[in-house]
């Protein structure tokens, strides 16, 4: 299981990467954990195949996009917070 720490600093640094855009909190959060994610798998196990699948299933079971699921994360919370997007 990835940090909820390092999720929050990656998607943080990919939306000051894209120039701090509004309303792509949800995305941010998904890359960072997809990003991390594929960083801890063995390289024969990182393959097109597992991504693609990750893109439309979701991340270790849960939903692939965040506003669906109603993510209740306190780290994932904060981060919107922080970034002006809470819900």
């Amino acid at each position: 299981m990835i940090d909820e720490e390092k999720i929050r600093q990656r998607a943080y640094e990919l939306w000051e990467l894209e120039g701090q855009p509004e309303a792509m909190e949800h995305e941010h959060w998904r890359q960072a954990r997809e990003q991390l994610e594929a960083e801890q798998q063995p390289p024969e196990a990182n393959t097109l195949d597992s991504v693609a699948g990750a893109e439309q299933t979701g991340i270790a079971g849960q939903p692939a996009n965040n506003e669906e699921s109603g993510s209740t994360n306190p780290e994932h919370q904060a981060w919107l917070t922080a970034v002006g997007q809470s819900n």
